[in-house]
């Protein structure tokens, strides 16, 4: 197997690639059709034991005439070497009618923004602890979920230790009034119900308000929950008072 690899690297060098080193798994390009890439194991006992198909690339199709081809030069050698004479042969299997297949067209998507139709608060900072609010717009639930989920994905919300939120969403479906309301409290107990809360006696619908908060350790007892409502409050009035 190793005389046939050396010859068949110098006949072939741009065309025959080692898959692994000692030869047995070979990348070999087909001469003339460089567009198509095979895949070819060897096995422990080639040539004594055919060799085999185990990957094409750029010409799928001719995958089972290739099959076929390597399995009758191999017959026909007596159990000799035979990648050469394949070679040769796969470049008749596939003729000059196949084209090299044109890249696929990718359509570039719009680059979403983490913080795009979100209000942002002023920070509030206390003995290491910062909280800072956010608020979205809308009168569907899931596009509210959505864009958290963007939101998430801030290199500095990603930071916080507690992204807490609560929103209030309704709208007329099929001449029935469709109510969606709840909060998330992500590891600060009571967070997201007191954000909640705080939207019902505010009289807001059809918002999410989110309050980060970072934490570098010290506690800070009770305040924390009023640096939530603050942080709430001043981006729901943001929201709510931007007629855009």
């Amino acid at each position: 197997m190793s005389d046939e690899l050396v010859a068949l690297e110098a006949i072939y060098p741009e065309l025959v690639k080692r898959h692994v080193e000692d030869g047995s798994v070979l990348w070999l390009g087909v001469p003339e059709r460089e567009h198509v890439q095979l895949q070819v194991s060897l096995g422990s006992n080639y040539p004594a034991v055919a060799p085999s198909i185990v990957d094409v690339k750029g010409g799928e199709r001719w995958r089972p005439a290739l099959e076929e081809l390597l399995q009758r030069v191999w017959r026909e050698n007596g159990g000799e070497v035979c990648l050469y004479e394949f070679m040769v042969g796969a470049t008749d299997v596939i003729g000059e009618e196949e084209d090299v297949p044109a890249p696929p067209i990718l359509v570039q998507q719009p680059q979403q923004v983490p913080l795009e139709s979100w209000y942002v608060s002023e920070p509030i900072y206390d003995r290491g602890s910062t909280f800072i609010g956010y608020a979205t717009k809308t009168d569907v639930e899931q596009v509210a979920l959505d864009r958290l989920d963007l939101l998430k994905t801030d290199s500095k919300v990603r930071r916080g230790q507690h992204v807490m939120c609560a929103w209030r969403m309704k709208r007329v479906l099929d001449s029935r009034e469709i109510v969606f309301q709840d909060c998330d409290d992500d590891g600060e107990t009571a967070s997201g119900s007191r954000m909640l809360n705080l939207m019902v006696a505010m009289k807001v619908w059809n918002v999410m308000v989110v309050v980060v908060r970072w934490f570098n350790g010290t506690h800070i007892g009770p305040d924390r929950f009023r640096h939530i409502n603050a942080a709430a409050r001043d981006v729901i009035l943001k929201a709510t008072t931007d007629k855009q």
